[in-house]
């Protein structure tokens, strides 16, 4: 009796230690979640870099990788991990599905002109420099001049910084979109692959009427071609084009890639700041974003800024903003 009493013991521990493995495991492995190794990333236009899904079960068999918008394409893919090439300049969002979770990396290109110290300075005598606040100009006769995108004074990239004039200002802004000068080069909304024809088109119609003429004239002055700048303006004219008409964004966006104007997308201009509201803008090689309440902050102090490459970065340094 006593023989089988503790052959019954063994039994219930044995079955206590095999339930308290089996609910060790689950929790194990549901502490170990699938990560992507990079979620936010900036890629020169022709660079590459691999995403790679680590923590993901052995059991896993199924990873579904996507491409939304046309700034980078897969190039290689393996079962965990993808390599990507930066082919447009723009934004792309990199998405993973893997045991009903979706992993996303989003991925900005930008030009492929870097700011070098290596390159030597383009001399430019007949070009004055703008004087510093509170400077005083030694030679009177000469006015400093505004550079024009296209203009043959423009500064090279690589020149001394001292060289270069920054201008950061507001013009007009009724529904929350701001302009900026000529050394900004802003992404349109209605040409942005983030958004979708609907959201461009409603996105048109609420501009005002300065924002719109403001708009239509930045196209006009444009190095575009005609054929181009004619597109965008029956666009901004009549945005239910992008309803009426599938694909009209995605073949303006290709043509601008195949001009490869020296303004990127041209117009000088904002994207939507109540999408995410941050304003995201492109100084030469360098990438800046900007929260809406950050660059309010700017307008009230300073209204307007001028200066050199090192004093602006100085500035953004003062507001915690990063490039």
């Amino acid at each position: 009796m006593n023989k089988k009493k503790n052959f019954m013991k063994v039994i219930i521990i044995i079955f206590a230690f095999a339930c308290s493995l089996g609910m060790i495991n689950p929790l194990q492995i549901e502490a170990k979640k699938p990560k992507l190794n990079k979620t936010s990333i900036a890629l020169q236009k022709g660079k590459s870099t691999i995403l790679k899904v680590s923590g993901a079960s052995k059991r896993t068999k199924k990873y579904t990788w996507k491409v939304k918008g046309k700034a980078v394409k897969i190039i290689s893919k393996r079962k965990n991990s993808v390599k990507i090439k930066a082919v447009k300049i723009g934004k792309s969002v990199i998405r993973i599905k893997i045991n009903g979770r979706t992993l996303k990396c989003t991925v900005k290109v930008r030009s492929s002109k870097k700011m070098t110290g290596n390159t030597p300075p383009v001399v430019t005598p007949e070009k004055p420099v703008r004087p510093k606040p509170g400077q005083d100009i030694q030679q009177p006769e000469t006015k400093p001049e505004t550079i024009q995108p296209g203009d043959s004074g423009e500064t090279e990239p690589g020149e001394d910084d001292e060289n270069v004039t920054f201008q950061y200002k507001r013009c007009v802004g009724d529904n929350n979109v701001y302009f900026y000068d000529d050394f900004t080069i802003f992404y349109p909304n209605f040409l942005s692959s983030i958004f979708s024809n609907g959201e461009s088109c409603l996105w048109l119609k609420s501009l005002s009427f300065a924002e719109k003429a403001l708009l239509i004239e930045e196209i006009n002055k444009s190095d575009n071609s005609n054929e181009l700048k004619e597109n965008m303006l029956a666009i901004v004219e009549n945005p239910d084009i992008l309803i009426e008409n599938a694909g009209v964004k995605n073949e303006l966006e290709e043509r601008i890639g195949e001009e490869e104007s020296s303004h990127g997308l041209e117009l000088l201009y904002a994207g939507n700041p109540t999408n995410n509201g941050m304003f995201e803008a492109e100084y030469k090689a360098g990438w800046y974003t900007i929260p809406k309440f950050e660059y309010e902050k700017i307008m009230d102090e300073h209204g307007e800024f001028k200066g050199t490459e090192s004093e602006f970065l100085e500035l953004m340094e003062k507001i915690n903003i990063h490039k």
